[in-house]
């Protein structure tokens, strides 16, 4: 009995092991290289170049930089200490002859090479007596990050010379008259005239016993040169005390000139009392400078002349 469903033909296939087939790709189909397609690899090799782009700008820019900051820490003086370590763990120099010897040679190239102006950077060298790496912020034989000294500039500094105004200055001290100075000491005195033997010189030698009496009658003069122009303010005249004399006045006037010809009135004519025991009077006015002082006498009650037996000038 035939059936409805008529089987198919199936054709004959042979097969060959010893000649291998190449079978062609259809031209629809995506060839995959490592169970990846072309176009997964192209997206990758893209990638892959933009990240070498990347590194690469990274990489130059970073060279530039730690040029520059080599550059710049070209003068500093880093210095890196030893590590810590105990007096017997040191190195001796003796030791290690030809490492102090290069440590000092390094020392004097770099200061040599030191603009002038600038700090000079020296590295000291490590523990083993080798020179510490360049750039490594570690101190030779430990894991941390050594400290570094702040740069000082060696330039001296020159201060500016400080200026005085005639205000800051002090005034060279004046001497100041000397008011226990007699003026006249030393001095010989003329007077208008004289009586007896009683002379002019005895009014400056400096005996209280000893005094000067003028002609009969006023006005009198005595006038002494003081050598030089100098302040006076004040006057001393005596008689001879405790002689027995009784009391008598005499009225004077101050006189002075600074040449001896032209005179002028330094105190007024009055009448002054000599007690006939102590027999001195002061006489004291405005402080002036003179050198020719002069005394007037125009008047006296107790005696018909002028008499003195002392007299003495004074500043104050």
């Amino acid at each position: 009995m035939e059936s409805n469903n008529p089987t198919p033909h199936r054709p004959t296939v042979e097969y060959h092991l010893d000649e291998p087939q190449e079978v062609a790709p259809s031209p629809g189909s995506h060839v995959r290289l490592g169970g990846l397609g072309v176009t997964v690899w192209s997206i990758v090799a893209v990638v892959a170049v933009l990240v070498g782009g990347v590194f690469a700008v990274q990489w130059a820019t970073r060279s530039d930089d730690s040029s520059s900051q080599n550059s710049s820490l070209a003068g500093l003086d880093v210095r890196i200490p030893q590590p810590n370590a105990t007096a017997s763990d040191a190195p001796s120099p003796s030791a290690h002859p030809s490492a102090t010897t290069s440590a000092k040679a390094t020392v004097s190239s770099t200061i040599a090479a030191t603009p002038q102006g600038q700090p000079s950077v020296t590295a000291p060298t490590s523990g083993s007596g080798g020179q510490a790496p360049s750039g490594s912020g570690d101190s030779a034989g430990s894991g941390q990050q050594a400290p570094v000294d702040r740069p000082t500039t060696s330039a001296p500094v020159s201060e500016a010379p400080v200026e005085t105004t005639p205000e800051d200055e002090e005034p060279d001290p004046v001497d100041a008259p000397n008011p226990l100075l007699d003026l006249i000491a030393g001095h010989l005195a003329k007077v208008s005239s004289q009586g007896w033997n009683l002379v002019a010189g005895n009014i400056t030698d400096g005996d209280p016993e000893t005094y000067w009496e003028g002609g009969l009658g006023f006005p009198q003069t005595v006038t002494v040169d003081l050598g030089e122009s100098a302040s006076v303010g004040r006057l001393v005249l005596s008689l001879p005390p405790n002689m027995g004399w009784h009391s008598r006045t005499q009225t004077i006037a101050v006189q002075g000139s600074p040449d001896g010809r032209s005179f002028s009135t330094l105190k007024s004519a009055a009448t002054y009392t000599f007690d006939g025991k102590a027999n001195q009077v002061t006489i004291t006015f405005t402080p002036q400078e003179t050198r020719h002082l002069r005394l007037r006498f125009t008047g006296g009650v107790g005696w018909w002349t002028a008499q003195l037996s002392g007299l003495s000038a004074h500043a104050s």
